[in-house]
């Protein structure tokens, strides 16, 4: 039923008995009408089917959830008038997909159905969309891949002529720059890697030691006089670990009470992690007793690794990559402001919106490319 409906069907009038013919003042809900239009490029019609066949079964799922279907389709006609200009601009340049192409994707579609148990007849059924309209949108967007990959300077440099678009941007990537986005962005790629402690732990529960007649007081003297063995033991030259293994009560027990490693950030208890990472501390320290609700607890340092940077060699390829990867997409915001300043886009506010989005974008990413590069030049 919402099938038929999202194909324009006539919604049913409140208390209308099935069957029933449709009162001619009957009204057409406007999210039901694939004949909407939704948008105008350089003249022609972006429609609600157009919108409804890119959001897949997503749409049908919003219907009764008007106001974030009404974000979503917003959303939706945005990328298309910006796929639309340049689908546009690449047929202008010349690119076209030909019948090879449209087979090739068309076997790819098919294998992707029948992984998931269908056809790619019951897709498009499900979709409500004819086989013409899922050609045309397939060779539309293998020339949207194309002039992708030509307006960020993908192709080789044989394809592009001085009377057509040359990219703008200089997708050479320097050591300086690389070096300079590393310490820019270190943390988030790794590339400073942050002090980490490996403990060992023995860990005593009170709750051991009660019992009948066994008063609290008592059974935390208990719990105190077994933990004075604990460290006595190791006093005399038993390993941590194996008087761990002997006596403790936590998870970690049967690995000698090793646990970790551990962050300044890590879901540790904060005294745990503020005795660990206290300044001076060192391989073998035996912190003081820890006497928490569930019993005492007695930490060892077993390794401390210090606040470090990784070796440039494993990180760079995936820096330089991700600069490239900024520098392409300033390139391409700017073609699709470009396309954007010349078309004919209605509603006014679409293409307002539209321009405003994408000049923040490239505003935000050159500042941070520019302040790399002077980074890169200082050194």
């Amino acid at each position: 039923a919402a099938a038929a409906r999202s194909r324009g069907a006539l919604v049913e009038a409140a208390g209308e008995e099935r069957g029933a013919p449709a009162s001619p003042a009957a009204a057409v809900d406007p999210w039901l009408n694939d004949t909407r239009e939704m948008a105008f490029v350089n003249g022609s019609v972006i429609t609600l089917r157009e919108v409804r066949h890119a959001m897949g079964p997503a749409y049908e799922q919003y219907l009764d959830r008007r106001e974030e279907l009404a974000a979503f389709v917003n959303a939706r006609v945005k990328d298309l008038v910006l796929r639309r200009l340049v689908i546009e601009e690449g047929k202008r340049i010349g690119f076209a997909s030909s019948d090879e192409d449209l087979e090739r994707e068309t076997e790819r579609a098919e294998r992707k159905a029948a992984e998931a148990g269908s056809t790619l007849e019951q897709t498009l059924r499900d979709l409500g969309m004819t086989r013409r309209e899922w050609d045309d949108r397939t060779r539309d967007d293998i020339l949207y891949q194309r002039a992708l990959f030509y307006f960020t300077g993908q192709f080789p440099d044989r394809f592009y002529a001085e009377d057509r678009y040359r990219p703008a941007v200089d997708f050479y990537v320097s050591p300086g720059e690389i070096r300079a986005y590393g310490a820019r962005h270190g943390a988030d790629l790794g590339v400073l890697r942050p002090a980490e402690a490996t403990l060992r732990f023995i860990d005593l529960r009170v709750d051991a030691f009660r019992g009948a007649g066994v008063t609290d007081a008592e059974a935390w003297r208990r719990c105190e006089r077994a933990m004075d063995g604990a460290e006595e033991r190791i006093r005399d030259g038993e390993s941590f670990a194996d008087v761990a293994k002997a006596v403790s009560m936590g998870p970690e027990a049967p690995r000698g009470g090793l646990a970790g490693p551990f962050r300044r950030d890590s879901p540790l208890r904060e005294e745990f992690l503020a005795w660990a990472f206290r300044e001076g501390r060192k391989d073998g320290d035996l912190s003081p007793r820890f006497r928490l609700p569930s019993g005492l607890v007695l930490v060892r340092m077993e390794r401390l690794e210090p606040e470090r940077t990784s070796p440039i060699e494993e990180w760079a390829p995936a820096v330089r990559a991700r600069l490239v990867d900024l520098k392409r997409t300033v390139a391409w915001n700017d073609v699709q402001i470009d396309l954007l300043e010349e078309a004919s886009v209605s509603p006014p506010e679409v293409r307002a919106l539209l321009l405003n989005q994408l000049r923040s974008n490239n505003r935000r990413l050159r500042d941070d490319l520019e302040g790399i590069a002077e980074t890169a030049g200082s050194r």
